[in-house]
Parts: C-alpha cells; structure tokens; sequence
C-alpha cells in the first residue's frame, strides 16, 4: 500500500497543475522529515550508556513540527487543488501493472525496493516497469543485531574491518535478493542485476528507517583498501526513500 500510495501522490501533482513552489516546498518538508527520522532512529538505536535522551527528545520535536508543516501543506494541496485530491484517492484499486506503467513513464530504470519488519521474518517487495517479487528473509533478530552494530559506526571505535564486512553483509541480506534476479528493462545480462545508474527508491520499517542504504558495500573488498576506495551502493546508483506516514 505504501508503493501504491507514493506512486498516485508523485502521479496526482503531475496532473493536477500545482505550482512549482508549492511541490519545492513539500519536497524540502519530505527531506527534513527523512533526515530527523533517521537521526531519531540512530539515537534509539543507541546503547543505553551513550544515548542522549535531551537530544532525542529534541529530535523528535523537530520531527513532529515538520510533519505539522508537512500535513498542512498536504491538506492545502487537497482544499486548493481539487483535482489533487481526487487522483491521488481514485486509484486506491489500482493493480500492479497500473504501477508498473506508472515507473516505466520515470526517466530513468526506476526499481522501488520496499520493507516490512515483523517478529519473524523480513520482507521485501520489489516492483519495477517489468517485474515484481516477494522476498522473505528469515533471521529478523539478526539482521536487527547487524544494523545496530552497523548504525554504530561514527559513535564508537569500530574498525575498518568491521565496517567492510558488515557492510558487504548487510547489502548480501537486504539487497542482493533483488540485485540478483530482478531488472527494471527485463535484461538479465548486467552487473549485479540492476543496471548501474538506476533510480532505487527505498521504503525501509522499523530499525532499517535509520540504516544509510548508500553506504552498504556492493562487494567484498581488502581490508587494506581507503575508505574512499570502497565500492559504495551510492556510487553506483541513484538512491531515494520514502517513508510511510
């Protein structure tokens, strides 16, 4: 429902005509509402003895003065441009091959990669112009366990080693499922998958909304290399997130 919702929401501003400085400001609202997010997400995550709670409440406050921002501009888009409301709601039927029309109209290879966490398992749904999986991981307990140690790097003194290796694992987990089988043109024949360059839009849950998916390594790599040197998911693709409300 997530996917669906942010693909009519991107399709409704399209036709409804709203001015350019109103979707600029509820684009800016979208990245300070992502950014105190994960901030939020890394202080929780944090071990009890280093975490902050005056900051976290800040944090939060912050996140909820945005989303006030961000909800009344919502609610004017919806009373001064009707037609806003009414695209963005009349599709809630819509079927997968509706969405898939939706991203193959995107101006470039667009894959949305979407998460759910439960007490189980992880799940991952993937959609892009051609394809469309389910994915589902067990083992959520340590996934959860590697993202924390993962999120720590920049508070406590991880070594390089640490870093290179959770990082290729995390991608190895959360991503190569997808990488692996699943193409936005229908090739097969490319790296990884996914062609490089490709949009992937992110929609993480619960401990994975703090997780920078553009830092996980999309291969092993020597210990002896720079972190400068290491084969980022960023500088292979273009990286967004949505979150659901």
């Amino acid at each position: 429902m997530v996917l669906l919702s942010n693909l009519q929401d991107e399709e409704a501003k399209g036709q409804a005509f709203i001015p350019q400085n109103l979707l600029q400001a509820e684009k800016q609202l979208k990245i300070e509402l992502s950014y105190y997010n994960n901030k939020i997400n890394e202080e929780t995550y944090k071990a009890s003895d280093v975490r902050d709670e005056n900051r976290l409440l800040e944090l939060q406050s912050l996140f909820f003065d945005y989303k006030q921002q961000y909800d009344a501009l919502i609610t004017q888009l919806e009373t001064d441009f009707p037609d806003y409301y009414e695209l963005k709601y009349r599709l809630s039927t819509a079927k997968v091959p509706e969405l898939q029309y939706a991203l193959a109209e995107a101006d470039a290879p667009t894959v949305l990669i979407a998460y759910f966490v439960a007490d189980m398992h992880v799940y991952i749904f993937a959609l892009s112009a051609h394809n469309y999986r389910v994915y589902e991981l067990p083992n959520v307990a340590d996934i959860k366990d590697d993202v924390e140690d993962f999120l720590q790097f920049g508070i406590t003194d991880k070594i390089k080693n640490n870093y290179s290796k959770l990082g290729y694992k995390l991608f190895q987990t959360l991503l190569a499922p997808v990488m692996k089988d699943f193409t936005p043109s229908g090739n097969t024949e490319t790296n990884n998958g996914i062609p490089q360059n490709s949009q992937l839009i992110i929609i993480p849950d619960d401990i994975l909304s703090g997780l920078p998916f553009e830092t996980l390594l999309t291969h092993a790599v020597d210990d002896q290399n720079s972190y400068s040197d290491f084969p980022y998911l960023i500088m292979d693709y273009d990286i967004s997130y949505h979150f659901s409300a």
